[in-house]
């Protein structure tokens, strides 16, 4: 901006000592023709003519400026419109479910994911606080409290498992990644969260202790039932 401004004034003054050169010209010209006579005339027309020219240049300038700098000013928008909606797409087709808090708890953005594994609407639930997904004995304990002391000492809480509610009301197994958001001076203004739905891996967790437990068990019985048969064998051999 200041660049344009100074080439506007530096154009101007070239132009402007230009006129007067012209004019000191014709002033001479006509001094040596007439000497002293139309020099009121003369005078006269070099101030309006001067003054147009002026007039209708800087017009001209200011206003082949104003078109750069506003279409400059269109593709930079452009611009940053395409990156937001790129980002925007990213967040939004995201395989896992992104949540943005207020520095209140309050959710400000919900993606596809989030509402496949909560499933609420982004209607629905931005704008309200994050404590109506936290079980009730959860947030009895103080969890969400924990978790935001946890993201605001260190400025993240990764993988962190616990359990959160559904819309319908059935209780999920999640993993957590919490990071702070800070706009450009810096100031905490929120916290994002990155969640995933481990309910499936955690059944099949508890499925295999199941049966790491029974298997335990059956080696355990089938130990004991030849210790068992090996007695029984040495006293019917006595008999």
């Amino acid at each position: 901006m200041k660049l344009t401004i100074l080439r506007i004034v530096l154009t101007l003054l070239g132009v402007m000592i230009s006129l007067f050169a012209l004019w000191e010209v014709a002033e001479q010209l006509l001094l040596s023709a007439h000497p002293g006579r139309g020099l009121a005339l003369f005078y006269l027309l070099r101030g309006i003519s001067t003054a147009l020219v002026m007039s209708g240049l800087t017009a001209w300038l200011i206003y082949r400026y104003r078109r750069r700098y506003e279409e400059a000013l269109r593709l930079k928008e452009e611009e940053a419109r395409r990156v937001r909606d790129f980002f925007q797409n990213i967040v939004q087709d995201a395989g896992e479910a992104i949540i943005c808090l207020d520095n209140d708890g309050v959710i400000q953005s919900w993606n596809r994911s989030a509402e496949g594994i909560y499933g609420y609407s982004a209607a629905e639930i931005i704008g309200q606080k994050f404590h109506c997904l936290v079980p009730p004995d959860l947030l009895a304990a103080g969890e969400p409290r924990k978790i935001l002391d946890e993201v605001r000492g260190n400025g993240f809480l990764r993988n962190y498992e616990t359990l959160r509610l559904r819309k319908d009301g059935t209780t999920i197994s999640v993993r957590i990644t919490t990071s702070t958001l800070r706009d450009a001076e810096g100031r905490t203004i929120g916290s994002s969260a990155i969640v995933s739905d481990i309910t499936a891996q955690k059944a099949m967790e508890t499925r295999l202790l199941e049966a790491e437990r029974m298997s335990a068990i059956g080696q355990l019985a089938a130990s004991t039932a030849h210790e068992v048969r090996n007695a029984l064998a040495g006293i019917w051999g006595a008999i």
